[in-house]
């Protein structure tokens, strides 16, 4: 049966919060003064912890006599109820309230039963009312990134007792449940290869004893977390890193995607090439990029390693580079802009070029804006000086050494009208790259016994090993000793010969050469004492290992080889003969050209015109396959301007005579002309007048046909010559014209350059580009096979560009080089 529905009330009473739990009520009736015969007991309410919502049940039997009424009370206000009997139980059911009809806390309920007397039966029990969700006091996870193998503790504490342990889960996985009572709670979980490799929340919900969760009021239970199962990952071809000219921070930047890892990557450390120093850390974005990050210039490639929050770390891999190929503004140490004028481009084995580079090259930041011209004009060049004492000197006995690069001049004559000064003097010439001119030093100090006496001399006649031969000359007579210099250090050292076998007759006015294939000297004709042309001056020098210095002579010679002095005497590198000509002969003038060659002579027709061509100097321009002649012909003689060339070889002698009127020095007799072959040029010195006049002590240099201007640009790297050499890319912006045909004058000139590498491989010049006009100036240069060879181990990239067609007697060629820089591409790995 039902009771129909009473009138119950509600009793207003303090909020407060529950430290026990399992609240139940309590089961035994309190009795009124006046006890019924309808007696409650077992009386009990269901939950005992109210949430908003949900509906309370309340129990309770009956014994005795059936209750007349029945009356509910809530904090002592009566509370509406139906009750539903069940044989001796008696339940109420009520739907649930709202939080602004009871407050908060615990709250007691009376149900009092009236029997058919009247009398009352009253009993008690209790509810709590908790309406706010459980909230994190604290919530952690340690550590917040694990890998397999290592635990994940869980450590909660709610700000409220719980009705259940918190339930825990990450990617949708339960995990285990966590132990603990009350208000705290922990969880220890086994990190295995099962978790998700990432960073994912790991969600943690906990319910209090009404069954309010966190998530109830949008309490988040959330735990970043991260497994992380495998090392950074690189992806090495989106890393970009600029290196700018030496000196100049690099850039290093990578694009989305770059870096990624199981967890995210904590740091990206940059090293150097050895990967012990650390040059800087950069932050990663979340996407997986690095913005645009200053780095200091390395002095060598860049590694990285990109580590993870666990502190795994990706391979140590270079990264990528792009370098920045400029000449600066000179700083760097092997940089630098070099021009000269020759017919081959010059090796780098010698600094025989000019150094433009301060001219060239005044600011690294100009946008490398390099301007520069160079004129290969045909002709003499005034470069540098001699000591002013050797004004008017002529005689100067003087010859190349080639392994050190120095002319070395002694002795020399002044004449005037009443006095003959003779020289003592080693005189060593040197270029100067820097100055751009030839600079003289004094050699060793004038000894008796330790240095050769005062003379007047033709040639020092040097061998390939930095040693040179001085015989004869003009003293106060004719001499005949013999004297050999020798490099040592930056400077030389004379020393007396005394070669065994007859003495040779003083001789003067005669050359000297060295026979490299034969390793002796040769000495043929000049002026003795005895007569006016020695008959008994031609002989070989050669150093014997075991005895010494030893004179060979010549007498073999045919019976129309005349004796002669001031001839020419040189080797003919086109087929190897030893050509003996041209000079003043007897008894008659007789113009001849000999070639001995095997211990054979033969003779050669010479053009009428070089008869009795005397006062002259000459040299053999080795690049050019031309032998020079300058200077005066035998006085009274009017002075001779034209500068005779042999061209071709020595067989050429009637037909190969060519005489070229350019603008001279001061025409003059017996000048001294020196082949530098390190430059390609003919040195030009010295001299006399026969009218009084004063010969200036100017030293020139004498370009012949053909040649062409040079530019050479030395890119340093600030650095060795890195690994990984990808490309090279130059982009060279230049004009250039000369002789179309290389030929001579009056024809249309040739525009456009040559382009060319320094190979260290091959140790040469490899011509990589040409432009046939100037059309369009800048070549764009890209090398990508073994580009490498082009660097030296020390990080030098040598450019060489001049005209595709040379100066030609009447054409001059130049180049105009505005701009030379580029990149050097580094691949990663």
């Amino acid at each position: 049966m039902r009771w129909g529905r009473t009138t119950c009330g509600v009793w207003a009473s303090a909020i407060m919060l529950l430290a026990s739990t399992g609240f139940s009520g309590c089961k035994r009736p309190v009795v009124g003064r006046n006890l019924g015969t309808s007696v409650i007991s077992q009386l009990e309410a269901s939950p005992s912890f109210v949430r908003a919502g949900v509906a309370l049940e309340i129990r309770f039997t009956v014994s005795g006599t059936t209750p007349s009424n029945i009356v509910y009370s809530l904090g002592g206000q009566p509370l509406e109820c139906d009750t539903e009997i069940m044989g001796s139980q008696y339940i109420c059911r009520h739907p649930g309230f709202r939080i602004d009809q009871v407050p908060q806390g615990p709250t007691s309920i009376a149900v009092t039963v009236t029997d058919d007397q009247g009398r009352v039966t009253r009993g008690d029990t209790e509810v709590s009312f908790d309406f706010d969700c459980p909230t994190f006091v604290a919530l952690s996870v340690t550590p917040d990134i694990a890998e397999p193998g290592q635990d994940a503790v869980i450590s909660i504490q709610a700000s409220e007792p719980l009705g259940e342990a918190p339930r825990i889960t990450r990617a949708g996985r339960l995990w285990e449940v966590p132990t603990g009572e009350g208000a705290r709670y922990t969880l220890r979980h086994p990190v295995t290869t099962a978790d998700p490799a990432n960073l994912t929340n790991i969600v943690v919900t906990i319910t209090d004893r009404a069954g309010n969760t966190n998530n109830d009021c949008g309490v988040s239970g959330d735990l970043l977390f991260g497994v992380d199962q495998q090392p950074p990952s690189v992806n090495a071809s989106s890393i970009h890193l600029e290196r700018g000219e030496p000196g100049v921070p690099s850039i290093l930047s990578a694009t989305p995607g770059t870096f990624s890892d199981d967890t995210g990557i904590d740091t990206v450390q940059v090293f150097d090439e050895t990967g012990d120093v650390l040059i800087g850390q950069l932050n990663v974005q979340p996407n997986g990029a690095v913005s645009a990050t200053y780095l200091a210039q390395a002095s060598s490639r860049v590694r990285l390693v990109a580590v993870d929050h666990v502190g795994h770390q990706s391979s140590l891999m270079l990264v990528p580079e792009r370098w920045r190929l400029s000449v600066g503004s000179g700083a760097t140490t092997r940089a630098g802009i070099h021009t000269a004028v020759r017919t081959q481009m010059a090796s780098l084995g010698a600094e025989n070029m000019t150094d433009r580079t301060l001219e060239a090259a005044p600011d690294i930041f100009a946008s490398d804006t390099r301007a520069l011209t160079v004129r290969a004009d045909i002709g003499f060049t005034a470069a540098g000086k001699l000591p002013n004492a050797y004004e008017s000197t002529f005689w100067m006995a003087s010859g190349y050494d080639t392994k050190n690069k120095t002319i070395v001049v002694f002795g020399g004559i002044q004449e005037t009208s009443n006095r003959t000064t003779r020289f003592d003097k080693t005189l060593l010439i040197r270029w100067d790259q820097r100055l751009g001119e030839y600079v003289s030093t004094y050699g060793p100090t004038p000894q008796e016994g330790l240095t050769p006496p005062a003379r007047g001399g033709h040639q020092i006649a040097f061998d390939d090993r930095g040693c040179g031969l001085l015989f004869g000359g003009q003293g106060p007579s004719v001499l005949n000793d013999a004297w050999r210099i020798c490099s040592q250090g930056s400077s030389y050292v004379w020393s007396a010969i005394e070669p065994a076998g007859e003495v040779r007759p003083a001789i003067r006015r005669t050359p000297i050469l060295w026979d490299p294939i034969t390793r002796r000297y040769f000495i043929t004709g000049g002026q003795s004492n005895a007569s006016y042309f020695n008959a008994e001056g031609s002989f070989f020098l050669r150093e014997d290992g075991a005895s010494g210095w030893q004179w060979d002579e010549m007498t073999d010679f045919p019976t129309s080889y005349l004796d002669r002095q001031n001839h020419v005497l040189y080797r003919d590198p086109d087929n190897g003969n030893i050509v003996v000509g041209l000079g003043r002969t007897s008894p008659s003038d007789v113009p001849q050209w000999w070639l001995f060659k095997g211990g054979h002579w033969v003779s050669q027709s010479l053009d009428t015109s070089m008869n009795r061509r005397e006062g002259f100097g000459y040299a053999y321009d080795l690049a050019r396959h031309l032998l020079v002649l300058w200077g005066d012909n035998t006085y009274p003689e009017p002075t001779k301007l034209e500068v005779t060339t042999l061209a071709g070889t020595s067989t050429n002698s009637l037909a190969g005579w060519t005489k070229t009127t350019l603008d001279t020095p001061l025409p003059r007799a017996w000048p001294t002309l020196v082949y530098d072959p390190d430059r390609e040029t003919v040195v030009v010195f010295g001299g006399r007048r026969y009218d009084g006049r004063f010969v200036p002590q100017d030293i020139y240099t004498l370009s012949m046909a053909p040649s062409a201007p040079f530019v050479r640009t030395l890119i340093d790297l600030a650095a060795p010559r890195p690994e990984g050499i990808e490309a090279i890319n130059l982009e060279i912006k230049a004009t250039g014209h000369g002789d179309d045909d290389g030929i001579g004058p009056g024809l249309v000139a040739g525009e456009g350059i040559e382009v060319m590498l320094w190979d260290y491989r091959q140790n040469r010049w490899t011509k990589m580009a040409t432009t046939t006009s100037n059309a369009n100036d800048t070549v764009a240069l890209e090398v990508t096979v073994a580009p490498e060879r082009f660097i030296s181990p020390e990080g030098v990239l040598p450019v060489g560009i001049t005209t595709r067609r040379p100066s030609t007697v009447g054409v001059t060629a130049e180049v105009s080089v505005n701009l030379v820089n580029g990149y050097l591409t580094l691949r990663g790995s």
